[in-house]
């Protein structure tokens, strides 16, 4: 078994991260949420301060107390990873050795945004990063947020360092793309590519991937653990009608021509019986039509 399917085994998910009422971190309510995933077995890993975690609405200091937080909940007892992309090489840096000197088991490190680096940079970027750290680097291709993609040669080169152990793709904007890291790998590198966009897991899959990244996965993490694993098993067809279910709650997610799906997630995660507050501005809470429509798709595919 490769390193990263060790680390992130069928279903890795990224934790949302509560907040008050009145837009403060509620370290509390995240640890709880992290206890609630591990008890219902909805995935085998979790990262903090991701994206679905609101890293980027998170100053330095609440990601550091947020990852202190969650590893005092969880102990050694389960696996950790920690979210440490940041708009600079030395941040990411920082972040990361403070992830790696309270035990996280990995870092989950996405492309510089805003900037919109080259290809030559992100490689300048993650092997500095490598080189300054021992801990596992998975990286983190999201261009529709960062506007820059990790092209396929990029990461097989980036793959040639050892403690860059893979990649979690959002598959839906380049669906092949995982094929062509996959045929570009040598087959002695140490290298695997998850999905991080829950419509297209098993097209990722069937491309040689090795699991799913999933927000989703907070209401329907026991769907996907399901998937993946009669995948793999070679119960295609079970896998398929899990998919469609998946499916149907993933798109809600993106109802109201909304590109972030975290305030909808947010939204399911209380109407499956935990509250963990608003997202942080300037993204809005669900209107009524949206919340009724995501009703019926719980309702439909049995979570409510």
């Amino acid at each position: 078994m490769k390193t990263l399917e060790k680390i992130f085994g069928k279903v890795a998910i990224p934790l949302m991260t509560p907040f008050t009422q009145t837009y403060a971190v509620d370290y509390k309510r995240a640890c709880q949420l992290a206890e609630r995933l591990i008890e219902k077995k909805y995935c085998d890993a979790l990262i903090v301060a991701g994206t679905n975690g609101e890293f980027h609405a998170l100053d330095h200091s609440e990601r550091i107390q947020l990852f202190k937080e969650i590893k005092n909940a969880v102990g050694d007892g389960f696996r950790l990873i920690a979210g440490t992309g940041a708009t600079t090489t030395a941040e990411t840096i920082q972040l990361t050795k403070e992830a790696e000197a309270l035990g996280y088991q990995a870092a989950m490190v996405l492309p510089p945004y805003y900037g919109i680096p080259t290809q030559d940079e992100l490689i300048e970027h993650f092997a500095s990063l490598a080189d300054a750290t021992s801990l596992p680097i998975v990286l983190y291709n999201i261009p529709i947020f960062t506007n820059v993609n990790i092209e396929p040669a990029t990461a097989v080169k980036l793959a040639e360092i050892g403690n860059i152990v893979g990649i979690k793709e959002e598959a839906a904007l380049m669906p092949i793309q995982t094929s062509d890291i996959m045929m570009k790998l040598p087959k002695e590198v140490d290298f695997s590519v998850y999905c991080g966009d829950d419509v297209m897991v098993l097209s990722v899959l069937a491309q040689g991937g090795s699991g799913s990244v999933s927000g989703g996965a907070h209401i329907v993490g026991d769907l996907l653990m399901s998937m993946v694993e009669k995948f793999f098993n070679g119960q295609v067809r079970e896998a398929t009608e899990l998919h469609h279910k998946i499916f149907k709650f993933a798109r809600t997610l993106g109802i109201g021509h909304r590109i972030n799906p975290i305030p909808m997630t947010k939204m399911s995660l209380a109407l499956t019986g935990f509250e963990i507050g608003p997202p942080r501005k300037p993204f809005l809470p669900p209107v009524k039509d949206e919340i009724e429509a995501m009703k019926s798709v719980l309702i439909e595919i049995g979570k409510l």
